[in-house]
């Protein structure tokens, strides 16, 4: 017996050992009885992606944090720039940023779930926040669904004038997430580093290449060679993706550089159209290859548009979708369809027709802006955008059917507030 307690006792020590760093302060409870899906065990980059580091641990995950004061609905003043993903089972994840004033250090970010397709919101399921005195905040979440269909969320640590840091910048994290079996509970993986930069719009899987393509943006560097839209690349291998290797970069004029936020897809004939946040709204771009780049040209084929974050994809149809404000502000929340690679967008239906007029509200807080979407069934699409950050700070939820938008139907459109502070 003693031999027994012995091996057992040095069984716990190895395994504790051995695990994996944990970059939070909590980790998730193990979910043993959770079913085997091919892709399982897959992890976006490997293990050795980075080197662990000090400045990169800082920060929480918490879980089932809706009756927690400190990020309570009643105590928010600003919340916006949503994104939206699912998992294998159909369920729905929305997430977003808030807290206090504006953009700030005193922002968190929180992920609400359905598991009705968007017909109710559990809220508050995850909380990933900092210590707001380490001059850190989170910043911009997003989902991926790898090819097997684990989902991921990734977000950006921004880390103002540190020691180590003698400028403002960014870091990509993600964490692959999985509902618990009760469906109460979101599990996460230990956050691991992508790259410096931000990433706040979808990647693009080819399946011709078997690759994954990440649109990952420098700001404000001071330096035109780093503060570009650059374009990374990852093949599939066996646990994760491997050979990831920044590619190239959007060319934009120095002009118009701004924020920068850049999708892309990949067409019929297997070149790449990009698309791109400026200060002159929206510029496109295409490459052969995805690591070369033409000039960017000014998107004009729809009218006006802003500088504002968009959403550009293709659907199962092979049809390629574009959301963005169809104005020169903030307003005017539209879905575009193409047949032809982005030629022509001759099916459009406007699903928020809001309007800026009180000049009491400007810039980056006024409007509807910062959509995001996800289809779950061939056809289905449920689209993300936020309404007046501030004071409404409404989070919008969009259901509507590809077909619909072919025949400019209005009539089935679900509309329904995730959440508003008003």
């Amino acid at each position: 017996m003693q031999k027994k307690h012995l091996f057992i006792l040095l069984l716990f020590i190895f395994t504790y050992c051995s695990s994996e760093k944990d970059s939070f302060s909590e980790k998730p409870p193990i979910d043993s009885n959770k079913p085997s899906f091919p892709g399982d065990d897959f992890t976006l980059l490997p293990k050795d992606h980075v080197p662990d580091s000090d400045l990169y641990i800082e920060g929480e995950i918490l879980q089932n944090q809706s009756a927690n004061p400190k990020f309570m609905l009643s105590t928010r003043k600003w919340q916006g720039i949503p994104s939206i993903g699912k998992d294998r089972s159909g369920n729905l994840y929305v997430a977003w940023i808030s807290g206090g004033e504006g953009e700030s250090n005193s922002n968190y970010l929180t992920v609400s779930v359905s598991k009705d397709k968007g017909m109710s919101w559990s809220h508050d399921k995850l909380i990933l926040s900092v210590n707001p005195q380490d001059s850190t905040r989170m910043k911009d979440p997003n989902f991926f669904n790898d090819k097997f269909g684990n989902l991921y969320m990734y977000w950006a640590k921004h880390v103002q004038k540190k020691n180590v840091a003698a400028k403002e910048w960014m870091i990509t994290w993600y964490s692959k997430l999985s509902l618990s079996d009760d469906g109460n509970t979101i599990n996460y993986s230990p956050p691991r580093r992508i790259a410096e930069g931000i990433m706040l719009n979808k990647l693009f899987y080819s399946s011709v290449s078997d690759e994954v393509m990440f649109p990952i943006a420098r700001w404000y560097e001071g330096n035109a060679e780093l503060h570009k839209p650059f374009i990374y690349k990852a093949n599939y291998g066996t646990k994760n993706l491997v050979n990831f290797t920044k590619v190239g970069a959007i060319p934009v004029p120095v002009s118009i550089s701004y924020v920068y936020e850049h999708m892309l897809v990949q067409l019929k004939d297997n070149t790449y159209l990009g698309m791109v946040r400026t200060l002159d709204g929206i510029y496109y771009s295409k490459s052969s290859d995805g690591n070369i780049w033409q000039d960017a040209k000014r998107f004009t084929a729809l009218g006006a548009t802003t500088q504002s974050r968009f959403y550009l994809g293709k659907l199962n149809s092979g049809r390629l979708i574009l959301i963005f404000n169809n104005a020169y502000d903030r307003s005017k929340m539209t879905v575009c369809l193409s047949e032809d690679d982005g030629v022509n967008w001759p099916f459009k239906i406007i699903i928020d027709n809001y309007k800026i007029l009180d000049n009491s509200y400007k810039g980056d807080y006024a409007g509807v802006s910062y959509p995001d979407m996800i289809e779950t069934d061939p056809g289905v699409l449920n689209i993300v955008y936020d309404r007046l950050r501030s004071p409404e700070g409404g989070i919008i939820f969009v259901k509507i059917l590809e077909d619909d938008i072919l025949k400019n139907n209005t009539s089935n459109i679900f509309t329904t507030k995730i959440s508003t502070l008003k």
